[in-house]
């Protein structure tokens, strides 16, 4: 199993926690207990959380959604990744978790690229309500965009625990409905398991249905599947617990399962219910294919699995492919009368077994920590190693030259010295290592193999001779050709250790072996019980004792490898001449040349699972040196894996298989101009992507890198994927040589069999051009051969503005890696400035426009057309010369995906109409866009978005003489609020510079209790405070280093909806891409600065910063938090409406140990009462006047004037 993604919400802390391991992660959580928490998109690229492992009732507390969808990419096409399954099987773990619908969207169209949805049941549309409602799992998911479903059980909605007796009668009840499909089709009742418990077809789109079934199951939701198969899941509502029942475990023999080779699959059966649980049926499947199936009688034992009882179910299986494999298992059953389904899972990462290192662990000796003494304790170092690729097996039947054949390193410790019983409860005598068994040793060493060899103190061994340690491993020792030996004694050390004298930790090492690469000298080699190491001729020491260290004769013997010296105890008073090893000359482990082979010689089991452990307790604790040691062990014997053609790779490779590949960096890791967690490298057969190397990793475009992974696809692109084991990357060649695009007709460049991940350039005629935000997202470059899209993802060079370069028609080039996504082939740029005018730029403009330029003058190659179909009327009004522009669409809508845009420039002759305006008598440029141009676009169904661009002339942006304001007509924001459509008004400059940006969301309009009575004035100004103005103290007084800008906004007073505002703060004095700005509300009548419940943004790399705002007033931009503010502050500012008799509780803090007076104005509109803890106000206010009537939530501070924190609103 892979551990996969969570996210975690609603914490102050922006750091998600990440300590080693889940169980570790979860502890984390329980820190931050009001938090919400997701199983993110579940499933086999990025894990099943080991299939829902460490599930307690703590942990359950603290996760509360799973995606069972997620993807940019069409319902049911590539690009969308459903995961129902998976939300059955967290389910019956026993988690309550609600299902979510959601985009892992790296193009844009964000939230709406396709239907899939996330539903909140939510008494208001506040932050608060809204995260109590996720808390409490009032959630559906649905992939149709406007299905309407409200559950409940026994009138408990959706998302509760209600407690009912088993069999008992449940009322399910359900309300649906879909305005824009014919019918709702089929609604299913899920159970444990995923059983379908009771099913209803509604033929209509509007329909109540209702269920009535014995409550035999712990969870029911619903499931809808519609005649399009759209599919919607709700939030189950739990009447018990999960059965304490069913398959508690699938497990492998080995943790490296390889390709054509056997693997025991066991399933493991329980039944802790009080009845009997009958079995029908055990099926095995991977995919579709079934591997298995077994019934209940064929079972051992027979098909009743009593009441406290377990049983297993094992056979043998041979994966055919490489890669990630999960065997999924289900047992069909009936426990007290009532059928059952219960599942479980196995993911294996079967290995290539071309790039597998193999180890054999001897056990045919009942040997020490494997098969006899201390038995069973090698599982770290099977699985660290697995981990890394290396396949380690214990053999304990019989060793022979084949089996030893593609082996890599052999690991031998003594045999057994007396009788026992081993853990696996076979009994055992004295054994000793056969001449055979030497010779073939030998012959494993002499001819290039790697043996560790491990002794064990004396104090274990026999009185009688042969059957010692050092008797035993000596004699393998000689055998084999080496010359160093260990000792028949006990390594003691009375000043240094760790609590027992045999127990020691040494620190001593031998820095210049490879074997010691990465040993930190904090790091302990753990050593107990262990013998010393006589390093023989050209043999290395690698690790010593202390000078307090010696060894003693703890145990007598006949051996032949008797000291002679009396036997004493390791608490003795230290006597050099009853030293078998004197202070100071202990050696705990050596390496040793032994014809063309290595070994390795320790005086104790050095690798067992008490020395190497393969999870810290603690994260910060460090491993033992002992861990590191046999990481360079396993290095240096590692299968060399071959550099393969990427064109090989692309054309014969399998999914699955592993290649190591070399080449050059054409795209890198580092922003603006990198790929999410994706380089690509090219040689000089091909190129392709590699994934994933983390974004900041420092690769740079022209340095070499090795890689070795696996072969895998996304949206159908091929890559060479990193996972575990040997796949990594290494940088061989950090010189930066990058290697020159191949210019190609648009026709080769198409051809993604030959030129599939190549860096490549084409030259076109521009046509489809897809905009977001105002922003290119792709266009399509026409040639005589044919045609290719162009895909930029907006997180590329995003300060590159293409607007004034990229237009139909125009003729370009193109700089790209020829990629596969859901829509076909394309070409993927690395760097918007590779997207030049057709014919080169040597010495020329490359028409492109950097949107951080503090320049807002037009450039060259950048003028928009004139061409415009807006007019302008003048008049004079209060001696102020009015200049009105009524804005048409320059052409018509450009409609991409579902959003359509509409162009309106704003003539240049409009400067001529106001060229009398002086600072003292400046004129005012009205834009009203025609309503009926702009309301048509919301009547289509296709369309979710209207885009609105304004463009004004230069000489009016950078004008002083003139105010601007920017209407946008009532009528489109009732027309966006009856619709759920969304609005993004842009205002630019003649040369494509978004100056400003508003983003009015359908939802939100629709959620608003504030209904557009008038049109809104959208007009945003920018910049300095007037000198001796109100604005120009509060700043000097209140912002770091006096410097702050005013923001100022046409429309006063209270929006329609919230919305959010994107301003290019990149020219304003002391505001920097990249930097922290605060925001504060200018409250002119008080003359102070009141924060806002979000005022805290960061700047982009393009110098926008995005701010949601509410009511528009007069703020203040500082690049620090203010010296003095309002120390007052709600937890929500947007108005509250409520109906009568509901209520709602702000929370409200106060600063510096203030204590507001905090009530409403209109106490017969609504009524306020109070409570404090640990410094919170907590304000429940409850309507009680009429629909329509209006109040606010004020404070009052030492019987100043109140100030105004909210709206309240009764509504109808």
């Amino acid at each position: 199993m892979k551990t996969g993604r969570t996210q975690p919400t609603a914490t102050k802390s922006s750091r998600r926690p990440t300590p080693a391991g889940l169980d570790a992660y979860y502890k984390t959580l329980t820190t931050v207990p009001d938090s919400i928490s997701q199983f993110n998109h579940p499933g086999t690229t990025f894990g099943d959380f080991y299939d829902f492992a460490d599930y307690s009732p703590t942990f359950d507390k603290l996760i509360n959604l799973i995606e069972v969808g997620n993807g940019e990419g069409p319902i049911r096409g590539v690009g969308y990744f459903p995961s129902y399954e998976y939300y059955t099987r967290a389910l019956d773990k026993g988690w309550h978790v609600a299902p979510t619908n959601n985009q892992d969207n790296h193009k844009g169209n964000w939230g709406d690229s396709n239907t899939a949805r996330s539903v909140i049941l939510a008494q208001s549309l506040t932050e608060e309500n809204l995260y109590d409602a996720l808390r409490n799992r009032r959630v559906y998911a649905t992939e149709d965009n406007d299905l309407s479903i409200y559950y409940t059980v026994d009138s408990a909605v959706m998302g509760s625990e209600i407690s009912v007796k088993k069999g008992e009668s449940l009322s399910l009840h359900a309300d649906l409905s879909d305005p824009t499909d014919k019918s709702i089709g089929t609604v299913e009742v899920i159970v444990n398991g995923g059983r379908v418990a009771a099913e209803k077809e509604i033929s209509s789109s509007k329909a109540s249905v209702d269920f009535s079934i014995p409550n035999n199951y712990s969870y029911y939701y619903l499931r809808v599947t519609e005649a399009d198969k759209d599919i919607a899941v709700t939030a189950p509502v739990w009447t018990g617990e999960v059965d304490k029942a069913g398959i508690a475990s699938v497990s492998a023999d080995t943790d490296l399962p390889i390709k054509g080779e056997p693997v025991n699959i066991t399933a493991s059966l329980f039944n802790n219910e009080t009845s009997p649980l009958t079995i029908d049926s055990l099926e095995y499947k991977i995919g579709d294919e079934v591997i298995r199936t077994v019934s209940g009688s064929g079972l051992n034992g027979g098909a009743t699995l009593d009441s406290l009882g377990t049983k297993n179910d094992s056979f043998r299986y041979t994966p055919k492919s490489a890669g990630s494999t999960t065997i999924h298992v289900t047992l069909k059953g009936t426990l007290g009368g009532t059928s059952k389904t219960y599942t479980n899972a196995l993911l294996m990462q079967v290995a290539d077994p071309g790039a597998v290192t193999k180890v054999i662990i001897d056990g045919t000796h009942f040997n020490d920590y494997v098969t006899g003494y201390y038995s069973q304790s090698m599982g770290n170092v099977t699985k660290i190693a697995a981990d890394d690729g290396t396949q380690i097996k214990v053999v304990a039947d019989r060793i022979t030259p084949e089996t030893l054949k593609g082996t890599q390193l052999l690991v031998i410790s003594a045999p057994a010295k007396s009788s026992g019983t081993s853990k696996a409860g076979d009994a055992y005598q004295p054994q000793t290592f056969s001449d055979d068994f030497i010779r073939m040793v030998k012959e494993y060493v002499q001819n290039g193999g790697t043996a560790v060899i491990c002794g064990l103190s004396d104090y274990s061994d026999s009185p009688n001779d042969p059957y010692t340690s050092a008797a035993q491993v000596n004699s393998l020792l000689k055998g084999i050709g080496a010359t160093s030996t260990i000792s028949n004694d006990e390594v003691v050390d009375q000043d240094q250790n760790g609590g027992q004298p045999y127990r020691l930790y040494f620190q001593n090492y031998n820095t210049d072996s490879p074997y010691m690469k990465d040993v930190s000298p904090d790091q302990k080699y753990s050593f107990y019980s262990g013998c010393t190491v006589n390093a023989g001729k050209g043999a290395t020491r690698l690790v010593d004792g202390f000078d307090t260290t010696y060894s003693i004769n703890s145990r007598a013997s006949d051996s032949a490898c008797e000291s002679g010296i009396p036997v004493s105890s390791p608490t003795a008073v230290y006597d050099e001449s009853n030293a078998v090893k004197k202070k100071g000359n202990v050696c705990a482990l050596a390496e040793e040349p032994v014809g063309n082979g290595k070994v390795l010689i320790a005086g104790t089991v050095f690798l067992s699972d008490f020395e190497v452990k393969a999870d810290k307790d603690n994260y910060e604790d460090l491993d033992y040196a002992n861990k590191t040691i046999f990481g360079n062990i396993l290095d240096s014997v590692k299968t060399d894996i071959p550099t393969t053609s990427i064109a090989s790779v692309r054309a014969t490779g399998e999914t699955g298989a592993v290649y190591a590949v070399e080449g050059i960096v054409t795209a890198g890791s580092e922003a603006p101009n990198a790929f999410t967690d994706t380089v690509y490298l090219q040689d000089s057969t091909g190129g392709i992507d590699i994934y994933p190397i983390a974004n900041g990793s420092g690769i740079k475009v022209g340095q070499k890198l090795r890689v070795v992974g696996h072969v895998d696809s996304y949206q159908g692109d091929k890559e060479l994927k990193i996972g575990s084991g040997v796949e990594g990357y290494e940088v061989i060649d950090t010189a930066e040589k990058p290697v020159s695009p191949v210019s190609l007709s648009v026709a080769d460049a198409s051809d993604y069999t030959s030129r599939g991940g190549s860096l490549v350039k084409v030259t076109g005629t521009v046509s489809d051009l897809k905009k977001l935000g105002g922003v290119i997202q792709s266009f399509t470059l026409n040639s005589g051969s044919g045609k290719i899209r162009i895909l930029i993802n907006g997180y590329i060079s995003p300060d590159i503005d293409l607007s004034g370069l990229v237009k139909e028609n125009a003729a370009v080039s193109a700089v790209g890696l020829v990629y596969m996504d859901p829509d076909g082939v394309c070409l993927r740029v690395r760097d918007r400035n590779e997207i030049t005018p057709a014919g080169g730029t040597d010495g020329g403009d490359s028409g492109h426009h950097r949107r951080s330029d503090d320049d807002s003058s037009p450039k060259k190659g950048t003028v928009i057309s004139s061409a415009t179909n807006s007019t302008v009327a003048t008049s004079t009004v209060g001696g102020k010369t009015v200049a009105t522009v009524t804005g048409r669409p320059d052409s018509a809508p450009v409609v991409s995906g579902n959003r359509a845009d509409i162009t309106i420039t704003v003539p240049s002759s409009i400067t001529s109409e106001i060229s009398g305006a002086t600072p003292q008598h400046p004129a005012l440029i009205r834009i009203e866009p025609a309503s009926a141009d702009l309301v048509s676009q919301f009547d289509s169904s296709a369309v979710k978005t209207v885009g609105i661009r304004i463009r004004i002339p230069s000489e009016i942006v950078t004008g002083k003489n003139a105010g601007l304001s920017l209407c946008l007509p009532k009528e489109v924001l009732s027309k966006a609020k009856s619709t759920l459509k969304n609005i993004v008004l842009s205002v630019e400059d003649a040369g494509g510079k978004e100056l400003y940006c508003w983003d009015f969301t359908g939802s939100a309009l629709s959620a608003s209790p504030v209904s557009p009575a008038a049109d809104l004035d959208l007009a945003v100004s920018l910049g300095p405070a007037e000198s001796g103005s109100a604005e120009a103290k509060i700043i000097s007084d209140n912002a770091p280093g006096g410097i702050g800008v005013v923001l100022k906004f046409g429309e006063n007073g209270l929006l329609p909806a919230p919305a959010n505002v994107h301003l290019y703060v990149g020219g304003q004095q002391g505001i920097r891409p990249n930097s922290t700005v605060y925001l504060y509300y200018f409250n002119p009548q008080a003359n102070i600065l009141e924060p806002l419940p979000d005022g805290k943004y960061t700047v982009d790399a393009s110098g926008t910063v995005t701010i949601r705002i509410v009511h528009c007033s007069e703020y203040i931009l500082m690049p620090g938090a203010a010296a003095h503010s309002y120390p007052v502050q709600t937890d929500t500012t947007y108005p509250v409406g409520l109906k009568q008799g509901e209520s709602y509780t702000f929370a409200v803090t106060a600063s510096n140990g203030t204590e507001p007076a905090l009530n409403v104005g209109d106490a017969s509109v609504f009524t306020a009462s109070v409570r404090r803890k640990k410094g919170v106000c907590y304000v429940t206010v409850k309507a009680i006047g009429k629909p329509g009537e209006v109040t606010a939530l004020y404070s009052t501070l030492n019987g100043k004037k109140p100030v105004t924190l909210c709206y309240l609103f009764v509504k109808g």
